[in-house]
Parts: C-alpha cells; structure tokens; sequence
C-alpha cells in the first residue's frame, strides 16, 4: 500500500519537475532578447518583460511556498522558514535589477523593490542610487 508521504512526495516531484521545465521554457524564449528589448515597453498598455518575469517570480514563490505547503498563516518557525525563502527570492530579483541597464526613461512608478518602504519591510538594505 503506498503511504500519504509517497503520495505528496511523489507529488511534489512532479510539481517541481514541471515548474523547472516552465522555467527552461520562459528562458529559452527570453534568450534571444537583449537587456534593451526586455527592458522596452512595446506600448503603453503593456509593461517591459522584464515586468512580467518579476511577476512570475512573485507567483512562484506563492504558489511554491503557500500553496505547495499547504501553509498560508506561517506561525513561528515556519513564518521565519518562509520569510526566508520569500527574501530569497526578493535578493535575486534586486540582483537582477541591478544588473540591468539604466532605462532610457524612467518608469512612471517606481518598482516595488526600489521603494524605501518596501525594502525596509523585507530588511533589505536601501538600493544603491
């Protein structure tokens, strides 16, 4: 008889195989762009790629996080397990803002992981001007 860990973990192998394959996917078709091309805004009612990646990041670690544990009030421990986790991901998406280039022209808001108040909520350091 298979247990209910067998069930979940085999689960969770296929939800992970799935998420890196989506991922694999997304990368291949972003390859061929450059900095500018993801960085350009295509028209007003559209955000840059770069935007959108951002998003999915934040989705991920939703869904990766909350809805895969089973977890969406963390107390205690696995508060601090999953803050970590969540700062985590909030470090490589400000290591890819900075390593993008500087916009031709400024956003007409400033993103979430630039705002003061965002990153003093997370404890992340202010961002280099």
């Amino acid at each position: 008889m298979t247990s209910l860990e067998e069930i979940l973990g085999s689960r969770q192998a296929a939800l992970a195989g799935a998420l890196a394959e989506a991922t694999e996917y997304t990368d291949s078709l972003l390859a061929p762009l450059d900095d500018d091309e993801l960085m350009r805004q295509f028209t007003p009612l559209q955000s840059p790629l770069v935007w959108d990646i951002a998003h999915i990041a934040h989705y991920e670690e939703l869904w990766l996080v909350r809805k895969i544990t089973g977890v969406t009030k963390p107390t205690g421990a696995t508060a601090e397990d999953m803050r970590a986790v969540s700062l985590e991901i909030a470090s490589l998406a400000t290591d890819l803002l900075e390593r993008l280039p500087p916009r031709r022209q400024p956003p007409k808001t400033v993103p979430p992981l630039r705002r003061p108040e965002v990153r003093s909520r997370l404890g992340l350091e202010p961002f280099p001007a």
